[in-house]
């Protein structure tokens, strides 16, 4: 072998040692490389409907891995943002970012085209990362959009139920015309809604009505609820004079709000409610389940069909009271039905005029629970006589004088209840 020939093989040895050798570094291409973090401080967007955003920014921080193609200001980072995107949403860039920055600023903004609650978050795409990987940041962005009550107003005066029978002022609705309510009925935050004098409401059965926080509905018409309506009130229900509110069977209104009847304002029940007054001297309420409250001033209610008092919580210890004061009336309709419920105190109470409990025919209370009488508000009347206007006679048609409350007994209205005639309420004999 030449000279030439053994350096030929001598190269070609070196060569085949180092492809050798070369080969387990090819492995070390499968490893699993830890892919990076990014992590942002929660924000919240604040905003109106149809109000451009005031920028609100945020710095995305990245660890263990870096940019890796330029961003230049104002480039559309949108794709970056993930969940319920409204459609009016930007993302923008706020300034330039390197190759090799391990941070970003962005700046959310829009023109809101709607209220929006959602809440986003981020995740920076593999194509601008050097580890060519997506990652999903830590953090949050909530939208808080409002809708300005003028807006929310003039969209319910359009609403199916009320187009073409309302006028919109600001933020208030006011009925021009009769309205049928066969879908939910929301009363938007912020917004009133006025039913006049000589209009009516007519909420259909299974119906939900809503009012919102800080909205308020005023009645001066009529505002018909049908059976087994539900819903919440957050605002104020307020039954102006000559207004009425008739509530069908079932309705159940809960919320945190205040429902006030003006002297001359009315509320009818019917069906199996839980309404009461209050529970002591102090406090002329009534409620028609453990939300809503109504606040009467010097105005009344009217009994129409079945309604039993019975306040949630009522016990043998714990007696509960519906507290029917000077100046209220409690008027029972003809053919309907008063029932006090086991636990539970129907009290009337006078300072000076008193209360009016009236009847029509064959309008009855039935006593399973107590009528307890007060004088001058707080006292034990030992004598019935000593509340006006309102008249317990027995079956023989002498006059109640039980002070320690009458029980066990079913009164109807008698136009000559009395044995001198006068119209109240009188025992059946034999107790029913």
């Amino acid at each position: 072998m030449n000279k030439k020939s053994l350096f030929f093989w001598f190269v070609a040895f070196v060569c085949a040692a180092l492809i050798f050798t070369g080969c387990p570094q090819e492995a070390d291409d499968d490893d699993t490389v830890t892919p990076g973090t990014a992590s942002f401080e929660d924000v919240k967007v604040d905003g109106e409907k149809g109000v451009e955003l005031t920028g609100v920014d945020m710095t995305v921080t990245i660890t263990g891995d870096k940019i890796d193609a330029a961003i230049t200001a104002n480039d559309d980072l949108l794709d970056w943002i993930t969940g319920a995107k409204p459609a009016w949403l930007t993302a923008t860039a706020k300034e330039d970012v390197a190759v090799g920055a391990a941070s970003v600023v962005i700046t959310i903004g829009g023109i809101p085209a709607a209220a929006s609650s959602e809440v986003l978050g981020l995740k920076i795409p593999a194509a601008a990362l050097a580890g060519g990987a997506d990652i999903t940041a830590t953090g949050k962005i909530t939208l808080a959009v409002t809708y300005p009550a003028a807006d929310a107003a003039a969209t319910l005066a359009t609403s199916s139920d009320l187009a073409g029978k309302a006028t919109v002022s600001g933020a208030t609705v006011t009925l021009t015309d009769d309205v049928s309510v066969t879908e939910a009925l929301a009363i938007p935050d912020g917004v009133t809604l006025v039913v006049p004098a000589n209009k009516e409401v007519t909420v259909s059965s299974n119906v939900t009505v809503n009012v919102g926080t800080g909205s308020a509905v005023e009645v001066s018409g009529t505002y018909n609820l049908g059976s087994n309506v539900t819903g919440e009130n957050n605002g104020t229900v307020t039954v102006k004079p000559g207004g009425e509110i008739k509530n069908g069977t079932g309705v159940n209104i809960g919320g945190s709000g205040t429902n006030v009847v003006e002297v001359g304002g009315k509320v009818y029940f019917n069906g199996s409610l839980t309404p009461y007054i209050g529970d002591n001297e102090s406090s002329a309420t009534y409620q028609l389940d453990e939300g809503a409250t109504f606040a009467f001033n010097n105005s009344g209610y009217v009994i129409s069909g079945e309604v039993t008092l019975n306040i949630p919580g009522a016990t043998s210890d714990e007696n509960k009271s519906t507290w029917v004061g000077d100046g209220l009336s409690l008027h029972i309709e003809d053919g309907g039905t008063l029932t006090i419920a086991q636990y539970n105190h129907l009290d009337i109470a006078s300072d000076d005029s008193g209360p009016v409990v009236t009847g029509g025919t064959n309008a009855q209370i039935v006593a399973t629970g107590y009528i307890i009488f007060f004088e001058n508000g707080k006292d034990w009347s030992a004598d019935i006589s000593d509340v006006p206007n309102v008249n317990f006679y027995t079956s023989e048609g002498t006059k109640e004088t039980n002070n320690n409350g009458i029980t066990g007994k079913t009164y109807k209205w008698d136009a000559a209840a009395g044995g001198e005639g006068k119209p109240g309420w009188k025992a059946q004999a034999p107790v029913e």
